[in-house]
């Protein structure tokens, strides 16, 4: 719905905008441009957008609605609903947030029009992996409302939220099993993580190996690591490089019995899955942990 101060224009399509000015073609087929400072709030069905994104238009900052019919709409989101989305084009609104395109957040006014440079405090995480950041200002048993931006708040059911964090928080414990193998060499080790911070970690870990040979002279192992990690990449995506050593304890068979202990180099390299928060971690790469190697394969849990 289109209206103007002193008219209202009807339904119709925007065919262009540059986020101030708009041509539009009404119900009726006719066409015509009026600028943002005439334009007012209009509503439509929220199931036409397919997606949005931030843009830039000099200093300010907008929604770019990507709509079902592939036409595209320049504005700020000011209220979602499950069936419909309110907009404007007026620069002197509030923006908001990336982060609220979720139907199942509610929006609301509040006094609070304070602006604040800080980071967040923050992080609620929805059932369905959306994340909101901002400061909570009150909980009850049925909802939660986070501040998002001045005069702006989200209020959110306690049945869609999944869980809340301190804006900077991440999982600090991890535990998973780790298996490699090469066809005649391999192992298997439980192995304990400490996050220092998303980037590094401290690995500790246990586990059993082998060595086989036609020779007569097969070895099993039993060894002790200790290895450092390097975890550059996204929040859950990594690269992994860890670099440390192993007490290995060694039986190996000959003709007469003879047992070696030693402390061998051991290093992985390879990807790996982590959830920042919580949830499942999975790894694959090449290692040796002195006590055996080979391409490597880990799932576990981090919390």
């Amino acid at each position: 719905m289109f209206t103007l101060p002193n008219e209202t224009l009807g339904f119709g399509q925007i065919l262009a905008s540059d986020g101030f000015n708009y041509r539009i073609k009404l119900d009726n087929n006719t066409v015509t441009d009026i600028d943002s400072y005439n334009f007012l709030i209009y509503n439509f069905p929220a199931y036409l957008i397919k997606s949005v994104k931030w843009f830039n238009s000099t200093d300010n900052q907008y929604h770019r609605i990507y709509l079902e019919n592939s036409g595209t709409l320049d504005c700020k989101i000011i209220s979602l609903t499950s069936e419909k989305v309110k907009v404007v084009q007026s620069k002197y609104l509030v923006n908001l947030p990336i982060d609220l395109i979720s139907w199942r957040v509610n929006l609301i006014k509040i006094s609070d029009t304070t602006k604040s440079s800080a980071p967040p405090p923050h992080l609620i995480i929805l059932k369905n992996d959306h994340k909101l950041k901002g400061r909570i200002i009150s909980k009850t048993r049925d909802s939660v409302i986070m501040k998002v931006g001045p005069g702006l708040a989200a209020q959110i059911s306690n049945s869609e939220i999944d869980d809340i964090y301190p804006n900077d928080y991440f999982a600090r414990n991890v535990l998973y099993i780790d298996a490699a193998s090469i066809i005649f060499v391999g192992y298997i080790s439980a192995n304990y993580d400490f996050m220092l911070n998303p980037f590094f970690s401290i690995r500790l870990g246990a586990g059993l190996g082998y060595e086989l040979s036609f020779s007569g002279s097969s070895g099993y192992y039993r060894g002790v690591t200790g290895m450092m990690n390097f975890l550059p990449g996204g929040e859950n995506s990594k690269f992994e490089f860890g670099i440390g050593a192993s007490y290995v304890m060694e039986d190996r068979e000959y003709y007469q019995s003879k047992n070696n202990n030693q402390v061998s180099v051991a290093f992985t390299i390879g990807y790996r899955y982590q959830n920042k928060y919580k949830g499942m971690l999975f790894r694959i790469g090449v290692s040796n942990l002195g006590y055996g190697g080979g391409l490597h394969l880990s799932l576990g849990y981090a919390f």
